[in-house]
């Protein structure tokens, strides 16, 4: 498919695309990358958290803006576990 077809095509799709390039080096590197991607699952780019308990906490809070990972550190070092916090 040539990048004008692909341009084409994504101006009509349900999701339209617009890409903007400093130089068609970049544009074809982009352009192969989103081409490599484009019919694969979602999961494969997805990022991937260990199943400890740590990474999990971890993932959990800093998805909390203003927290990080500095934080979640701080907290479990001073609480231990953070279970007790939360009652279920």
């Amino acid at each position: 498919m040539t990048a004008w077809k692909l341009v084409h095509s994504s101006l009509f799709a349900e999701r339209p695309l617009c890409f903007f390039f400093l130089s068609h080096e970049e544009a074809g590197i982009y352009l192969s990358t989103y081409k490599l991607f484009e019919h694969k699952p979602p999961d494969i780019i997805k990022e991937r958290i260990d199943k400890d308990y740590t990474s999990i906490l971890q993932a959990t809070l800093t998805s909390v803006k203003g927290i990080n990972k500095t934080d979640v550190t701080t907290l479990r070092t001073t609480f231990g576990v953070l279970s007790p916090l939360y009652p279920c």
